[in-house]
């Protein structure tokens, strides 16, 4: 491959560790120690100094609308938008009439984090393990670690063995 077909590559990299941020965002406590400890990893999701705690805990509950069914509704508030029609007025596209491409470059790498969670709905997913929200690699994906898809699955065969267990007993006049 020639080095101009991967121009897109560091920016693709950002937003992976943008959207990650974005999860983990959602995933805080109520304290301020969280908080604080969070800001300096992902200085992009940063507010300034005059936000207080309540804003900062309001903005994590919309954020983590865009897990659950009300996705639509907390993009457009996130995004600021009137109706998701208004998506041209997110960003100012780029045109290269020459080899035929167009970009979208928006104001904040947050925002563009935000919409593409939104656009690729497929990535905000939740762990069945551990509860915790997570972006994506791929469809398929359904822990947040190999650690949480290794204790379930381990987990999994002990419940099965359990129940036939306590079927047997009731039916052999055990005890459970």
């Amino acid at each position: 491959m020639m080095a101009s077909e991967l121009r897109w590559l560091p920016r693709y990299l950002e937003l992976v560790r943008l959207m990650r941020c974005v999860a983990a965002f959602t995933n805080l406590g109520d304290t301020p120690d969280e908080f604080e400890y969070f800001f300096p990893q992902c200085l992009e999701l940063a507010p300034d100094s005059s936000v207080t705690l309540e804003e900062l805990v309001a903005r994590r509950d919309l954020l983590r609308e865009l897990w659950g069914p009300g996705a639509r509704a907390a993009a457009r508030k996130l995004l600021n938008l009137r109706s998701l029609d208004d998506e041209l007025d997110l960003c100012t596209v780029a045109v290269r009439w020459l080899s035929g491409e167009s970009e979208c470059d928006f104001e904040t790498l947050f925002r563009l984090a935000v919409y593409v969670l939104f656009r690729q709905r497929w990535r905000a997913k939740q762990c069945p393990s551990c509860g915790r929200r997570f972006v994506a690699d791929r469809s398929s994906q359904r822990y947040c670690s190999f650690r949480c898809y290794a204790a379930d699955t381990l987990q999994r065969p002990m419940m099965v063995f359990d129940r036939f267990l306590s079927q047997f007993r009731k039916k052999e006049g055990g005890h459970d």
